[in-house]
Parts: structure tokens; C-alpha cells; sequence
């Protein structure tokens, strides 16, 4: 549940400010984990939501082009 949680507000404030997914939701979590382990928990919803504001963004066709050598 405090997983959960933590990573709903993390989404949340990501959603209003356009940041801070991993901020908020690795601070709540190393409350009562170690920080290696959530850090560990953090990675697949992070990807997913920058996955997100990429497809939803302006011309994300041209943005991959602009930057196909980082990706690869």
C-alpha cells in the first residue's frame, strides 16, 4: 500500500509541475525501506511516464530524430 501510495503522489506532483516523480516517490519510500531497494521499485514507473509525456508531446517524431544518437 505505502508503495502505492508513493507512487501516486509522485505522479501527482509530476502531473502539476512536470517533475518529480522520482524525488517524491524516493524520499517516501526510503522511510521504510533502504534507499537501493526503492530505488529499484522507482525505475519501470519513471520510464513509463516519460514514455508518456514523450508520445503525448509535440511532434514526438521530430524530437526522436533530433536526438536518435543519444537514444541509441
Amino acid at each position: 500500500m505505502l508503495i502505492a501510495l508513493s507512487l501516486f503522489c509522485g505522479g501527482w506532483v509530476k502531473g502539476v509541475f512536470g517533475m518529480g516523480l522520482p524525488t517524491v516517490s524516493l524520499g517516501l519510500l526510503s522511510l521504510t525501506m533502504p534507499p537501493v531497494e526503492a530505488a529499484t521499485l522507482i525505475v519501470v514507473p519513471t520510464l513509463a511516464t516519460n514514455a508518456c509525456q514523450f508520445a503525448t508531446g509535440p511532434q514526438p517524431v521530430s524530437v526522436a530524430a533530433r536526438f536518435v544518437v543519444l537514444l541509441i
